[in-house]
């Protein structure tokens, strides 16, 4: 299997789905996925919130659990697509 990001292919239209919370580097990841299509459809969850501040062992289960890496709320997924040269 490759590696998309390290071909030339380009599509009309990219899903990512539950993806980049679980990379390490999640800005490089972006920056160059943002190369392969002309349009992207984003589902990222959002696990940072009052209530799981206030009971961090929900913050520890999507890490651990699920292998968030990241947490995002709404504000800052579209601060960090925006970062990484996406519009919307």
């Amino acid at each position: 299997m490759e590696d998309l990001l390290e071909t030339k292919e380009r599509f009309d239209l990219l899903l990512c789905i539950d993806v980049f919370e679980h990379i390490p580097n999640y800005l490089v990841f972006l920056e160059k996925l943002r190369n392969h299509a002309d349009r992207f459809i984003f589902h990222i969850p959002l696990d940072l919130s009052v209530l799981t501040i206030l009971r961090p062992a929900r913050l520890l289960k999507g890490r651990y659990g699920v292998g968030h890496l990241h947490t995002f709320n709404y504000e800052l997924a579209l601060a960090v697509l925006k970062d990484t040269g996406y519009e919307f």
